[in-house]
């Protein structure tokens, strides 16, 4: 059986992501850093007119700072009723790929990678891993600090009564 998804690189790796959930593609506008947002969180911003968070996989992935956001790309993705933004390098490719040719994540995606990465695939490269896009939402859930991402390049709304 073959499925479609879409490929996506982030931090040099590809990573597949299965398409059904998939909303929009579209790069990243402007971004300010905002406190107390836990740091895989790359940011909230308003995608036509509704409020999503976004989560940046290179963080989820392998921690560390954010890097600057301006470039990157935003895949929209939706799981029982709620939208996250997930910020990639690049998106690169819609593929049907065959889902009988799936295999265990390679052993680098253990740890920390493991919850993210629901399986692999095999193609004619190796393996590819499929993220699953259920973990992509737990990711958001523990406060912490870190930076908030406008994803839209008409700036920043705070929702009604709220202050900086």
């Amino acid at each position: 059986m073959k499925d479609i998804f879409v490929i996506v690189l982030s931090g040099g790796e590809a990573f597949a992501l299965p398409a059904d959930p998939v909303g929009a593609i579209f790069r990243v506008g402007s971004y300010v850093r905002v406190p107390l947002a836990w740091p895989g969180i790359a940011g909230l911003g308003d995608h036509r007119g509704t409020m999503i968070t976004a989560v940046g996989l290179a963080h989820c992935l392998n921690g560390g700072a954010h890097r600057a956001l301006e470039g990157s790309f935003a895949v929209t993705l939706t799981d029982g009723g709620q939208t996250l933004a997930l910020i990639v390098d690049s998106v690169e490719n819609v593929m049907r790929l065959d889902t009988g040719r799936r295999c265990a994540p390679p052993r680098a995606y253990e740890g920390s990678r493991a919850g993210l990465v629901a399986y692999a695939l095999m193609t004619a490269d190796g393996a590819l891993p499929v993220l699953g896009t259920a973990a992509l939402f737990q990711s958001g859930t523990a406060p912490d600090s870190g930076a908030v991402a406008f994803v839209q390049d008409n700036g920043p709304r705070l929702p009604e009564g709220a202050e900086l």
